[in-house]
């Protein structure tokens, strides 16, 4: 089953002032899914977030889902937290960020999220079947948990060659000299 159900459902309850979140699934494909249409007051940018391991809307990357609802517009893109910066970085070939998507479609500036990259832009009057938004949704969820992969495999590759710096008596040595020691005495992925 996917998730338009929950996604429609979340386009609806744009359109009022209700804050309330409680009755949306608070996971999917076993992320953690976080919705807000704004504390205290309604929202400039209603959104869905979809959280892996220890990101959180406020500090990391995630696949999400933002309306700009002054412009007709969904966005399912590949998140940036904006209060804090993130520890990962999403690994995309030249990726749009939502400010570049604004500018080139003279929509402006975004309120919000433009450091953002831009999966998919949808038209909320004209959105696509049920079946092409589950599609869309699992397909950056996917790569998204390939990109968690891959940036926890980068992690543990600079911590053993710290270690393997360490033990070498390398600890000291710039950054294209230990690049040695990680192909010599660490196999690649």
């Amino acid at each position: 089953m996917g998730y338009s159900e929950q996604l429609f459902q979340f386009l609806e309850q744009a359109n009022t002032n209700s804050l309330v979140t409680n009755h949306f699934d608070d996971s999917y494909e076993n992320l953690k899914v976080k919705v807000s249409f704004g504390q205290g007051a309604p929202a400039r940018i209603p959104w869905i977030s979809f959280l892996k391991d220890a990101n959180t809307t406020s500090h990391g990357i995630y696949p999400v889902y933002l309306l700009y609802k002054n412009i007709e517009k969904l966005v399912l893109a590949y998140g940036i937290s904006e209060t804090n910066p993130p520890n990962q970085s999403w690994d995309l070939d030249n990726p749009q960020s939502i400010s570049e998507y604004f500018r080139d479609n003279n929509l402006g500036t975004p309120a919000r999220y433009g450091s953002s990259y831009v999966y998919k832009v949808y038209n909320v009057r004209e959105l696509p079947g049920d079946d092409q938004l589950d599609r869309d949704l699992d397909e950056i969820i996917s790569f998204y948990i390939n990109n968690m992969s891959l940036n926890k495999r980068k992690i543990n590759d600079a911590i053993e060659i710290s270690k393997k710096a360490v033990e070498t008596g390398h600890e000291n040595y710039p950054n294209n000299e230990l690049s040695e020691i990680y192909q010599t005495h660490i196999k690649p992925h």
